[in-house]
């Protein structure tokens, strides 16, 4: 079970990196989609969670994210 730091990678090119807890993407971290998309933020418990920019390829959003939501 990852605690602390580190990268998670998936075979579709998909990736996380920052902070664990007991397994969950917990604290901050970046999470880069397979559309080049990304989140920079806070996550609780694998769930977008508080302060985050998420940026698509038509513009981006920043602010408050409430589990996984905008």
């Amino acid at each position: 079970m990852p605690n602390g730091q580190g990268e998670e990678v998936w075979k579709d090119g998909t990736v996380y990196k920052g902070d664990f807890l007991n397994g969950s993407k917990h604290g901050k971290g970046v999470y880069k989609f397979l559309d080049s998309s990304t989140y920079e933020g806070y996550f609780k418990q694998d769930m977008f969670q508080g302060e985050g920019i998420l940026t698509v390829p038509n513009g981006q959003y920043k602010g408050s994210f409430v589990q996984g939501r905008m």
